[in-house]
Order: structure tokens, then sequence, then C-alpha cells
């Protein structure tokens, strides 16, 4: 055989061998998904037990009447299946889905979303990760969800550690979030409390919502608040003057510093009129207004509030 009759018959060799390009193509597209009712706190994503997190996403092209399924797995168990259809969306190009699980207890839930092949869309698969925690928290309570509501109070101006452990300082935070918000003056955080405070609802607003630094006292829910620029810089649960001995109210500065403690057991004072400061004190009452007319703040916050106020500060007290 010639040199040139072997490359015609090598060449058609291959061409027999090769399917053609339209056979060889694999159907192509691209799955999207996201997480609705989710909290996420770095890279996790968390749930609270017993209320619905919503699986949606997009597949592209859209093919009427495709569909993906949604698995939702504890280890190797698949806990719940579903079907979702896709529906176009606005401009038809992608299809959209969604698919609700309500968790009824805690642990970790992988979410898997396939679809399957059809002849415009090859298969595609997603994963994600989600933590089904607890719904209320209290001392010892530690992991992501205290640091989301640490995170949530701290947002919002409420001075709060940012320890991922429920600690006195976290304890104080949430009284004070309780106080600010008519609630029960406790030291736990109940889910009600933990959903609204990841909601970013319940902040201390300020009456007096000028430029610059002032404090605000007020004696009907035993809360002070620094202000800055008319929002919460710290906020904080105290004890003022018992009905016998109240704290004065209306509208002061503070004129003298005393840093330290004195032989009334004052620690780190600023006062604003006459004897009343605003101070550290070994007993702040949860639930009473206890002092001698002064505003007492719990001894761990004593320095840090001392240092807020600098002298001619305003101190705004009313009921």
């Amino acid at each position: 055989m010639t040199r040139r009759a072997a490359l015609g018959a090598a060449a058609a060799a291959l061409c027999l061998a090769a399917p053609s390009a339209a056979a060889a193509q694999t159907p192509q597209g691209s799955l999207s998904v996201g997480l609705r009712g989710a909290i996420e706190e770095g890279e996790q994503h968390l749930v609270l037990r017993g209320r619905s997190v919503v699986v949606t996403g997009t597949v592209a092209p859209f093919v009427a009447g495709d569909s993906v399924v949604v698995r939702f797995k504890r280890g190797a168990k698949t806990v719940k299946a579903l079907r979702a259809p896709l529906a176009a969306t606005g401009d038809g190009s992608k299809g959209y889905f969604s698919a609700r699980y309500k968790p009824s207890r805690t642990g970790h839930v992988s979410v898997r979303v396939t679809h399957y092949a059809i002849p415009q869309v090859g298969v595609l698969r997603r994963r994600l990760g989600v933590e089904v925690v607890g719904t209320s928290l209290a001392g010892g309570s530690r992991g992501p969800l205290v640091r989301a509501l640490q995170r949530g109070l701290d947002r919002m101006g409420y001075a709060v550690p940012r320890t991922g452990a429920y600690d006195a300082g976290t304890a104080r935070a949430v009284l004070a979030y309780r106080k600010v918000n008519g609630m029960a003056r406790l030291l736990t955080a109940s889910r009600s409390i933990v959903t609204r405070v990841l909601a970013r609802r319940g902040a201390f607003k300020a009456r007096d919502r000028g430029k610059g630094r002032h404090a605000e006292v007020d004696i009907s829910r035993q809360i002070l608040a620094l202000v800055e620029n008319g929002r919460p810089a710290g906020v904080y649960a105290v004890s003022t003057g018992k009905p016998s001995t109240p704290t004065v109210q209306g509208r002061f500065r503070v004129y003298r510093k005393q840093p330290g403690s004195n032989e009334k057991a004052m620690f780190y004072s600023s006062y604003f009129i006459r004897g009343y400061a605003v101070h550290g004190y070994p007993s702040v009452p949860v639930n009473a207004a206890a002092s001698h007319g002064c505003v007492r703040v719990p001894m761990a916050d004593a320095i840090s509030i001392y240092g807020w106020l600098s002298p001619g500060v305003g101190v705004y007290v009313y009921a």
C-alpha cells in the first residue's frame, strides 16, 4: 500500500471511531442553592429547632415540567425528600424552586439538591450543611447560637462580651434587653428573645437624639444608656434610688470623677449633681431600685462606663 493510501485509510478509521459533534456534546446547565430562615454565623448556617428553613435555588436553562429533588439527611439517613418543580423566572432563562423543612431536634442536617439529567440539562448537584440548634440559652451554654446572640445584642448597642459562652456579661446584657423591652427581669434568653435579637428588634431608643455624647438614665426601666450621636453605644441594667431616696431627675453634666473605691464602697464614680453619681457597687438587684439616690452599675462594667463618662458629658435622668 502506498503511503498516500495508508493515510487515507487511517483517516477513514478515525471518522468511523469518533462520534459526531452533536452526539458527543454533554448537556450543560447550572444549579444555585440558598437558604431562607437560616442564621449565618461565620461559615455556619444555623436553624432554630422547630423553625422552618426554606431551601431555594435556580436551574438554568429552564425547561417546562422540570424539577429537582431536595433531600434532608442526618448522617446516612434521609429524614425528608421532596421533589420541587421549577417555575420560570421573570425572563424565562432560569427555573426557580423552593422546599420547606421544619427540624424537630437538634444536630447536623445535610441538605442535598439534585437535578437529574434530561436532554437539555445534565446532572447537577449541590450540598449545604445546617446546624439545628436549641431555642433558649442560659448560663453555661456556648457555641454558634451564643455567638449569634452576642453579635445581635452588640449590633443594637447592648454592652455584651463576644466570647461564644453564655457568661455573666452576656446574662447582664440579656437582662438589659429584657428591661428595655418590658419583659420579665431574668438572666436567661428564651426562644422569643433569641429570635427577636437575631431579627434586630428591641433596640434602646434614645430620647435625646442630638449630636455628641450623653448618658440617659431611665428610672422606670432601670436602664443606663450611653448615647453617641443619637444611637446607643452601651446599654446596661442598673439600680437607681429606692422610693425613700429617689434619684433626682433632670439634665446634668459630669462634674467630678473619683477612681477606685471610697468609704461608701462606691467604685469608679462619675458625679453629676451634688453627691449623686454613676458608680459601681457590689449589690445591683435585678428587680429593685435599691440605692440612696445614685445610679448603681455592676462592678464588672464600672470601669468601662467610668472611662466613657468624661468630664462635661451630659446625664439625662427621667422616669
